[in-house]
């Protein structure tokens, strides 16, 4: 049974985060991690927006009601945020044998957006494809259970904010920009570079 099908509302439909990261010490006060969130942008149907410019050598200054025939706008194969975080760790609770800790992590980065731009404008389509289009920064604050030493369990509370611009539309480039807030649940593995002497020493 999937997921999504314990609840009236889907979750995750779907999406994803990877997390790759270093502790630079023994003690794993600070390190350094790659961050990527699969997170999805959709254009909302059957709004009224506010059309100014040109369409052909036509002015147009009205209120148009956003529609598959009018816009078709998203970036559903991901709006795609990558971040280079600095991470600084928190012990809270650990066993004497350290077979179970508890710990938070806060980290904050900035990274490029690579999303894929998929859209149709008055019946213009663009080709679909993924770009490089912009750059984003976060925040974010996890608690993490780890089991044995090795996996673990976290918890994430992430903002960001992303800008993209020179988004492929048809005979054009679209911009934009926006900020979320997600909630996050990792599942992980540690791996040791060196014997373990009462702390941990990678993420």
């Amino acid at each position: 049974i999937g997921w999504d099908n314990l609840f009236h509302v889907q979750f995750t439909i779907p999406q994803y985060n990877y997390r790759l990261g270093y502790f630079f010490n023994e003690k794993q006060d600070w390190g350094i991690e790659l961050n990527f969130d699969h997170t999805k942008y959709v254009v909302a149907q059957g709004y009224l927006g506010i059309v100014q410019g040109r369409i052909g050598n036509r002015g147009v200054d009205s209120a148009v009601v956003i529609n598959n025939n009018s816009l078709r706008y998203q970036l559903n194969n991901g709006a795609n945020w990558f971040l280079i975080n600095l991470v600084k760790k928190f012990n809270i609770i650990s066993t004497k044998d350290h077979k179970f800790t508890i710990t938070s992590l806060v980290k904050a980065g900035v990274g490029p957006v690579v999303p894929h731009v998929d859209n149709t404008i008055f019946g213009q389509s663009n080709d679909p494809h993924f770009q490089l289009g912009g750059w984003d920064t976060g925040l974010e604050g996890t608690i993490r259970f780890t089991f044995f030493q090795y996996a673990y369990l976290e918890y994430c509370n992430k903002v960001d904010f992303a800008d993209y611009w020179g988004l492929g539309i048809y005979q054009g480039t679209a911009a934009q920009y926006f900020g979320a807030y997600e909630m996050i649940l990792n599942f992980g593995i540690t791996f040791h570079l060196h014997p373990i002497a009462g702390t941990n020493t990678a993420l």
